[in-house]
């Protein structure tokens, strides 16, 4: 996010968490299935991307400036991957 770093988090009992940079925040306790796939699909994915990252081995680097960066907390380790963002302007 240009600003700031946001926070998503799916759970497997379909619970969610959106944390805003600026300070907002929804707090999902899955009141009914609406979002149930949505959040299937957000685990998924994630799987997915942290299979094919990971577990990061090394000292965890510094905040991401502009680029972006996806984080995974898994059973295993801490995954990520990160890249330029496409918010972010490109500089050479």
């Amino acid at each position: 996010m240009n600003g700031g770093t946001d926070l998503v988090v799916g759970y497997a009992d379909h619970r969610a968490r959106h944390y805003s940079y600026g300070g907002a925040a929804v707090v999902w306790e899955r009141p009914n299935d609406t979002l149930d796939q949505a959040i299937e699909e957000l685990l998924r994915s994630g799987s997915t991307a942290a299979r094919v990252m990971g577990p990061w081995k090394g000292a965890r680097p510094p905040a991401p400036g502009s680029w972006a960066r996806v984080n995974f907390l898994t059973p295993g380790g801490l995954h990520f991957g990160e890249g330029l963002s496409t918010l972010s302007p490109r500089t050479n």
